[in-house]
């Protein structure tokens, strides 16, 4: 079921056909003003522009959004442009959007796939050492480094779905207490470390100590990480990672721009989907996602109240800001 949807936004912030029904006030002093609260009511916002920074209401704009509920979420999608009068106008579809459901057969064998895969890697890896590595005069480090990566991708997948299976599960309760987005961050750089030297990268990091949100550290450093690795893969060698702080009325977290690969429009929609991959030719690493990274950050988005917004062009990257609820006045006093 879908319903078409269209309205102009005028700069007094009135609102004129809204669905064909006339004329609506909202109190907003600008466009922007309007769209910032508009997005707000979502948990997911994606836009892609044909300008330079398609984070600003351009001409042209495409746009997703995406409620979640417990049992269903719907979305709106559609194309926004700004004319020249100061006037903005949105056409798109207001829909309800279903992910795969995959019943217990399928998903044991993903699940048996997907581990047995690094399995015959570690077979085929340690055959060829046992028997040509002194002919061959193969180097035993490198051998145990390709044993590593294998038995670490297979570990990162089952914790992944231990993760989901939790996030999913209605009786799963989490404490809530004040946790430090810098020392999360910095954590993750110093852990990832020697994947930004073989890339050439460079972060720029602008987070301070005050940016404390309110949630469970684990979570939030699962969140952080699948995201910050995501801006590590996809993208070229020799580029620079901006991590910044973002605060409004009740969230505060990262924005992280990766000035990567960026994500194709006909992906925005899916890129949260379980096991979905967006495969691009330009990632060399032996890191292969499964399709539950970003699954698993929008769990547990939902599950701690935050909000996403991505915004991308390909070819010049994705800027991705993650926020989880502000710690209320009075909660800070170990910090």
């Amino acid at each position: 079921m879908s319903e078409k949807i269209t309205f102009t936004i005028l700069q007094s912030g009135f609102i004129t056909n809204w669905d064909s029904k006339g004329e609506t006030a909202y109190s907003l002093k600008s466009i922007a003003d309007f769209w910032e609260d508009f997005t707000a009511h979502f948990d997911y916002y994606y836009c892609h522009s044909s300008k330079t920074d398609c984070c600003k209401l351009e001409d042209q704009t495409h746009i997703l959004l995406e409620k979640f509920s417990t049992s269903n979420h719907y979305a709106v999608k559609g194309v926004i442009s700004e004319l020249s009068d100061g006037t903005a106008t949105f056409e798109g579809t207001v829909y309800q959007t279903t992910e795969k459901q995959y019943n217990a057969n399928e998903l044991i064998e993903f699940i048996v796939n997907e581990i047995r895969n690094p399995i015959v890697g570690l077979i085929a890896t340690s055959d060829l050492f046992i028997n040509y590595g002194k002919d061959l005069q193969l180097d035993k480090d490198e051998y145990f480094q390709l044993s590593r990566n294998y038995a670490t991708g297979m570990s990162e997948f089952v914790d992944q779905i231990l993760y989901l299976i939790k996030l999913d599960s209605s009786e799963a309760h989490e404490d809530l207490h004040p946790v430090c987005v810098k020392s999360v961050l910095e954590s993750l750089i110093d852990s990832n470390q020697q994947l930004l030297i073989e890339n050439d990268l460079t972060i720029q990091n602008h987070v301070h100590n005050h940016l404390i949100c309110n949630g469970s550290e684990e979570l939030i450093k699962l969140a952080y990480k699948q995201v910050f690795l995501n801006s590590i893969l996809y993208g070229n060698q020799n580029r620079t990672i901006s991590l910044k702080p973002f605060q409004s009325d009740n969230q505060q977290g990262l924005v992280i721009t990766d000035y990567g690969f960026g994500i194709q429009p006909e992906h925005a929609d899916r890129i949260f989907e379980r096991f979905y991959r967006v495969k691009n030719k330009g990632i060399k690493t032996n890191m292969d996602g499964v399709g539950l990274g970003l699954c698993l950050v929008k769990s547990i988005s939902r599950k701690l109240n935050g909000k996403i917004k991505i915004c991308s062009k390909p070819q010049l990257g994705t800027q991705f800001t993650l926020t989880f609820p502000k710690v209320k006045q009075g909660e800070l006093s170990i910090y």
